[in-house]
């Protein structure tokens, strides 16, 4: 494991890194700064916030289905620094999971890219904080839509703010088509939310983790590029690669 000063200095250098190369990419992306150029024309922003413990093809597969059947020009991928749902739980490091992120995602810029806004921010990641900055940024003309699984559907009443949470985006709620919708789902989140039909998504990160911990990478759940990360820090419990001896 790295030191936390080597593991800073690591993701300081990887932050920059990704930067420098969203902006030489087409529309609005991120600056030295953080901050998101004012798009010329109204725009329909995807949000995709998770711990990406690991990102795997699931996600990808939820956000092109998402961008294809709901019309989004762009789709951000926000790794939390501490969900609030996860305090008591050990993660990877967020350099580590900011890396595996922007290599799952790298193929499919400027359609997908990665953000930091939470990241940067000190605490437990709440959607609430999250939407109300990234709604600063891109102004008042985008429209943004937060994605979802559909078993997270249940979920939302009891997030911090949630009413006006959207206020500010609609909900996606994608993946996982045999799971039931709830029962009791309260008029303002209906008259907010876009139920997908698709896709399905027979792989999860706890599963892809599990399988780590045993020295199996199924190439069919997890991007090559976070495959190779997984191997060179041995994480998860994956044997961690070691140089040849001469």
């Amino acid at each position: 494991m790295h030191s936390p000063a080597k593991s800073r200095k690591r993701f300081v250098k990887q932050l920059h890194a990704s930067k420098a190369r969203k902006k030489a990419g087409s529309g609005f992306q991120m600056s030295e700064s953080n901050e998101v150029d004012t798009p010329s024309r109204n725009r329909r922003v995807g949000l995709l916030g998770g711990t990406f413990d690991p990102p795997h093809n699931g996600h990808i597969a939820l956000a092109l289905y998402a961008q294809e059947h709901v019309g989004l020009d762009q789709i951000w991928f926000i790794p939390s620094a501490v969900p609030p749902h996860k305090m008591q739980k050990t993660s990877t490091p967020a350099s580590l999971r900011w890396e595996m992120t922007c290599a799952a995602v790298n193929p499919y810029t400027p359609r997908l890219v990665v953000s930091d806004v939470e990241l940067e921010r000190p605490g437990p990641s709440y959607t609430y904080q999250t939407v109300k900055r990234i709604r600063g940024m891109l102004g008042n003309e985008a429209e943004l839509f937060w994605i979802i699984g559909r078993d997270n559907i249940a979920e939302i009443p009891f997030w911090m703010e949630p009413q006006r949470i959207l206020e500010e985006a609609a909900i996606i709620a994608g993946g996982r088509p045999g799971v039931p919708l709830p029962d009791d789902i309260p008029g303002w989140l209906a008259r907010r939310l876009i139920v997908l039909q698709g896709p399905d998504l027979p792989v999860s990160s706890t599963a892809i983790r599990d399988h780590a911990s045993r020295g199996i990478i199924n190439p069919e759940w997890v991007p090559g590029p976070v495959s190779e990360i997984i191997r060179r820090e041995g994480l998860y419990g994956y044997p961690r690669m070691t140089p040849l001896s001469d």
